[in-house]
């Protein structure tokens, strides 16, 4: 069967990527034979400090469950780790994805996945229904990729509208309108829109926004 974020269920709950590697990697061979985990990351261009930020530590969960005697369910499986460099691509992420299911044949796919990645991932992940796991984006349009980021929804507007709504009915300020500024792509957009909603429902009126 598939793994998509449908039958993902409450295991996705707190984990890291050692600890999904074993139930949820795709084609996964018999007791003891090492399981291919394809790492997407910026390592160069714009979004390079993300990546470099994250890398030591995909690298080092990977030495410590290895040296620790591997996915203990799968008969003490090693994890071996393929990397692509998008360099800050969208466009790149979805080639080298494809590239690391097709070619290298991995069986599940992370990476510092931001916004604007996972939409370019999105076609791949469905055509060919790998599992993916972003450590970054807010969202999934796939239901084959799952994210260990803040939700745009309950996440950063509902925390934003807490406080604004805090502002007003425990400090007494005096907040009738607003003016929505975001910026202008996936993650903002959605904020903007959950946000928005949030604060009509709560008696603030919009009376414009910026982009």
């Amino acid at each position: 069967m598939a793994i998509n974020r449908r039958t993902f269920g409450i295991g996705a709950s707190g984990i890291l990527l050692g600890s999904i590697a074993a139930p949820f990697v795709r084609r996964a061979g018999a007791a003891g034979s090492t399981i291919r985990v394809g790492v997407v990351n910026s390592m160069s261009g714009g979004l390079a400090a993300y990546a470099q930020e994250g890398q030591p530590a995909f690298e080092y969960i990977i030495k410590k469950i290895n040296a620790e005697g591997g996915i203990k369910s799968k008969g003490g499986a090693q994890i071996e780790l393929l990397m692509a460099d998008d360099t800050s691509q969208p466009a790149r992420t979805a080639a080298e994805a494809r590239r690391l299911i097709t070619e290298e044949k991995v069986q599940l796919l992370t990476g510092t996945i931001l916004s604007a990645q996972m939409l370019a991932l999105t076609p791949v992940l469905d055509e060919l229904k790998m599992p993916t796991l972003s450590v970054w984006a807010g969202g999934s349009r796939s239901d084959y990729m799952f994210t260990l980021g803040y939700p745009y929804d309950r996440g950063y507007a509902q925390t934003i509208h807490d406080f604004i709504i805090s502002l007003r009915d425990d400090n007494k300020f005096k907040i009738k309108t607003a003016v929505m500024g975001y910026s202008n792509y996936e993650a903002g957009q959605q904020v903007n829109k959950f946000l928005t909603e949030k604060l009509k429902a709560s008696g603030v009126e919009i009376i414009g926004e910026a982009a």
